[in-house]
């Protein structure tokens, strides 16, 4: 019986019924057999989780993968065999002629072929590109694969014709035929691009706003390349230099943005990360385009360490300047301290550029007032509680977290109904050397996130 069932394989495979294929959209093809989805599993959470999304093309008609379903394939040769004239020696020659034809011949006859029905001059070339742009997006929304291939092919005959009847070189600089009708074709900056458009837009994805550059990919038009770029400096990325590339390709129904906001929550998922010091400082004085430069609320590039390298002599009584050589553990501490020096000192030049006549004298009261009775139910320092303040907890709500009591964490959230903050530990990251010898990052405590109650943090100074 297994014999029979590979005999008849064989038969189909020499007289070119039965070839391998793809599945193109994971959710609506099923076997031509059974009626299961081609591919039953769902979008993988990392590289070669599951099988590749492949199946057997027998007659035009899709069926279930030979190795994880045979039945399929097999049930239906039995019910339509092969010809026995369509597996004579003759046969199998032209069959082994036609796999070893190469596939440029053919796709240079097609190309040249279409090409002849094409306008002579620049402008009607560059306007059937645009147009088999178009084409190439209606297509993949209505998830006609072979419309949009038949477009695909056009778009790539005005490139042929337009670069003086060969593909050789039409990418070669920006003067050539390929990057001439790519500028031409390319969508308006800000606005989400068509599939074989390029362009660049912004996304959002959990807070987190990434610029998103598309460009070509290999494959023709139902192919991109994202470029993500980090556009607040100071919150979490996908990646630690605020730059992540992807390649990725059409699928049935989804515009570029909705496949570019997948593939950005799956890598936010498995990769969220805060950036380097380094390269946030480093793209804090890169400029950004104008479109971007303009969005509501304004893009926060802002330096990991900022240095105030005023004089020694500009310090008022009290303060003095230390350039010292220390630790990362002290260093981030030293820190601490110096950004608590700075907010008194902006408070004390403030203070000293007031008229004499304005500046308020502290009255000390003859006799102390008593304190007001406290309310318990009152939410405990509701006013001094924002982003980015240090405090320190004071209390646990269970004995055997005493040993939590003390330390200081950095607020990142609050919420104000349930009285409520998140917070993390104030401790600074740490790096090691991986075995290629870059530096990584172990542990980053902006990662991990704490939830606390009003009443167990205060303010720290």
């Amino acid at each position: 019986m297994q014999d029979d069932n590979i005999k008849r394989r064989n038969d189909a495979i020499v007289a070119g019924r039965l070839f391998s294929g793809s599945v193109q959209d994971r959710e609506t093809e099923r076997c031509h057999h059974c009626g299961e989805l081609l591919h039953p599993f769902p979008e993988p959470e990392y590289w070669m989780q599951y099988p590749l999304p492949t199946c057997c093309v027998l007659d035009g008609l899709k069926f279930c993968d030979d190795y994880r379903k045979p039945d399929c394939i097999a049930a239906y040769l039995v019910a339509n065999p092969t010809p026995p004239e369509a597996t004579t020696p003759a046969a199998r020659r032209r069959t082994k002629a036609r796999k070893s034809k190469p596939q440029t011949e053919d796709k240079d006859a097609r190309i040249a072929a279409l090409a002849a029905t094409l306008p002579e001059d620049r402008a009607g070339l560059l306007a059937v590109a645009a147009d088999a742009v178009a084409a190439v997006h209606d297509a993949v929304l209505n998830r006609a694969d072979l419309v949009a291939d038949v477009a695909g092919e056009r778009y790539a005959a005005a490139v042929w014709k337009l670069n003086g009847g060969t593909f050789f070189g039409c990418a070669g600089d920006q003067d050539a035929a390929e990057r001439v009708i790519e500028r031409h074709c390319r969508a308006t900056p800000g606005v989400v691009p068509m599939w074989g458009q390029e362009g660049d837009f912004l996304a959002s994805v959990d807070g987190m706003r990434v610029w998103v550059e598309v460009e070509s990919g290999y494959g023709g038009l139902t192919t991109v390349h994202f470029q993500f770029h980090a556009v607040d400096l100071d919150g979490p990325f996908i990646s630690e230099t605020g730059y992540r590339s992807h390649y990725d390709h059409a699928r049935g129904g989804m515009t570029v943005d909705q496949v570019a906001d997948g593939v950005l929550r799956a890598l936010l998922r498995s990769h969220r990360r805060y950036l380097d010091a380094r390269d946030q400082d480093r793209l804090a004085d890169e400029p950004l385009p104008a479109w971007l430069a303009g969005i509501t609320p304004p893009p926060r590039r802002v330096r990991a360490v900022v240095e105030d390298w005023r004089k020694p002599d500009e310090l008022p009584p009290g303060f003095a300047w230390v350039d010292a050589v220390l630790p990362a553990h002290q260093a981030f501490i030293a820190r601490k301290w110096a950004a608590s020096a700075k907010a008194k000192l902006a408070a004390a030049r403030a203070k000293a550029q007031e008229p004499a006549g304005q500046r308020r004298e502290p009255v000390t009261p003859a006799k102390p007032e008593p304190e007001p009775a406290k309310d318990e139910d009152a939410p405990a320092w509701p006013a001094t509680f924002f982003p980015g303040l240090r405090c320190e907890v004071v209390s646990v709500h269970h004995p055997v977290f005493a040993k939590e009591i003390g330390k200081h964490v950095i607020i990142t959230k609050i919420s104000p109904e349930t009285r409520q903050v998140w917070a993390h530990d104030d401790k600074p990251p740490r790096y090691r050397i991986n075995r290629n010898g870059r530096k990584v990052c172990e542990y980053d405590p902006r990662c991990i996130e704490s939830c606390y109650g009003y009443d167990q943090l205060r303010a720290a100074i």
